[in-house]
């Protein structure tokens, strides 16, 4: 590191963390700002979500092992909704200061349709991966394929496990599956 720069955690503690400017779906001609998720943006996520989904809907998110149930996937689809949400920031917080354009996960949704925050969810996730050297590694894409092997197995041929991710929104399944590899990860081997 050069003098004069400042490590990633200076520069969070600085609140300045990375902003990736992006086409706003649908409106090329308008840009938006990503901020770079906080792991406390994405605990704060996953606590609404719980409460949104869990506590006041009594959506039943549990899955069995290399599982993808329905519930997971509003789970996980809302937890990267409300990460958005606190993320999402005028183009040129880039720049400097940091304007938030909505205040919470509800006003984002009554200004934005599901294609655009879908989009934008993208978007984020894929910002994030740009920022994790770790994302893209051959073990990532291997426990994938491991994942994969487990919900064919529990769905009981390939036909049936075709169905299955058919019903599931793309961006919402490439999601589900990052989030059960890391806590499959987590789970079977604390060191990785």
């Amino acid at each position: 590191m050069s003098k004069g720069e400042m490590s990633p955690l200076a520069e969070m503690r600085a609140n300045k963390r990375p902003v990736k400017v992006v086409d706003f779906p649908g409106d090329p001609d308008q840009k938006v700002g990503i901020l770079l998720p906080s792991d406390y943006d994405m605990q704060q996520a996953r606590m609404g979500a719980y409460r949104a989904l869990v506590i006041d809907q009594k959506v039943d998110i549990t899955a069995r092992e290399g599982e993808v149930s329905r519930g997971m996937a509003m789970f996980t689809e809302e937890t990267f909704a409300r990460c958005l949400a606190s993320c999402l920031v005028t183009a040129d917080s880039a720049e400097g200061s940091v304007t938030r354009l909505c205040t919470d996960v509800e006003d984002m949704r009554k200004h934005l349709t599901a294609a655009q925050t879908q989009g934008l969810i993208v978007e984020m996730s894929s910002f994030t991966n740009e920022m994790d050297p770790n994302v893209d590694t051959p073990s990532g894409a291997e426990k994938a394929v491991q994942l994969l092997e487990v919900l064919e197995k529990k769905a009981g041929s390939r036909a049936a496990l075709l169905d299955t991710l058919k019903g599931i929104e793309p961006s919402v399944l490439k999601l589900c599956l990052i989030s059960s590899v890391e806590q499959r990860s987590t789970s079977a081997d604390p060191s990785s």
